[in-house]
């Protein structure tokens, strides 16, 4: 991210997504890459706090932001 608010087609899922690689969606921790699951305490804990304010202003309709559905495969 070098920018906010974010954009291209997947900016929608960003939230979901930190989610996920940082281990807070029930599955094991992906990311940082060299050290998965070294993001721990209140540093993690301010990342989903992010995380979950992204997600009440995406439902508020206070970003804009492209469809997803691009039709290829990541």
């Amino acid at each position: 991210m070098d920018g906010y608010p974010l954009g291209g087609h997947h900016s929608a899922e960003i939230a979901e997504t930190i989610r996920e690689v940082l281990g807070a969606s029930g599955k094991k921790a992906t990311m940082p890459r060299n050290d998965p699951g070294v993001v721990q305490g209140q540093d993690l804990v301010l990342i989903l706090d992010w995380a979950q304010s992204f997600d009440r202003a995406q439902a508020a309709g206070l970003h804009l932001t492209e469809p997803d559905d691009h039709g290829h495969a990541h």
